[in-house]
């Protein structure tokens, strides 16, 4: 009885083990599979392939920059020009702004300050001032990469009846008690207002812009008022000279 039980087991395990032996060889006979990786001549052709993309893209972002660059000295000139107005009409005292090219860094400058209370008058371009901020420093322009040019030298634009960049002559702004300009500033407003512009210089070049990057603010009215403009809107045309 033990032994004819034992041998039913035996015979249905047998049939299991026999078909789990052709399983195991399938396994032995599949196939390595081969490893990931790159040729030599596909990484050539890549490296080829980024290069010419860098060259084609490198002129759009070196233009994008130096616009960023302008657009930033353009909107601190103007947040220079509001603080000034600010501060004349809250303390009651004239405030200026006055611009400049620094000599030997050749970066654009700006300088606010008020009148003295003894009514002496503060030189700014006098050699020891020592109040003047960089414009876009929180881009860290560096020489020659932004020009700042004015129509606030009177003497100046009536000679070259254009505007007057890399120029240390006093280009100065002066607001009164009431936010408007004083009598130092009101005889330069000509046709388009007391103009200040920056913009890309022209490669090799340190005094002459790439019109089409220029943008500037404006003082168009005796009151102050201030505008925004580019391009065209940023021409000078010199005020007319005294009879």
């Amino acid at each position: 009885m033990l032994n004819s039980a034992f041998l039913k087991r035996l015979s249905k395990s047998q049939p299991n083990s026999v078909t789990s032996k052709p399983e195991l060889s399938q396994r032995k006979s599949l196939p390595l599979q081969p490893q990931a990786g790159f040729t030599l001549i596909e990484v050539i052709v890549v490296v080829l392939m980024l290069g010419i993309l860098a060259a084609i893209a490198a002129p759009s972002w070196s233009t994008f920059v130096n616009r960023r660059r302008v657009a930033a000295v353009n909107d601190e000139i103007l947040r220079v020009l509001q603080e000034a107005q600010s501060k004349a009409k809250k303390t009651k005292l004239e405030y200026s702004v006055s611009f400049r090219t620094e000599d030997t860094s050749n970066r654009p400058q700006v300088v606010i300050y008020p009148r003295n209370p003894d009514d002496t008058v503060i030189d700014p371009y006098a050699a020891g001032f020592d109040a003047w901020q960089n414009l876009g420093k929180e881009l860290e322009i560096k020489s020659g990469q932004v020009l700042l040019g004015t129509n606030l030298d009177v003497e100046a634009n009536r000679a070259v009846n254009n505007v007057t960049y890399d120029s240390n002559a006093n280009q100065t702004i002066t607001f009164d008690s009431l936010g408007a300009l004083t009598s130092i500033s009101e005889p330069n407003l000509g046709t388009n207002g007391l103009i200040i512009t920056a913009a890309i210089p022209q490669p090799g070049t340190t005094d002459t812009a790439i019109d089409s990057t220029r943008k500037c603010v404006r003082v168009t009215t005796i009151l102050g008022s201030l505008q925004t403009g580019q391009g065209a809107e940023c021409e000078v045309t010199a005020p007319p000279a005294n009879p």
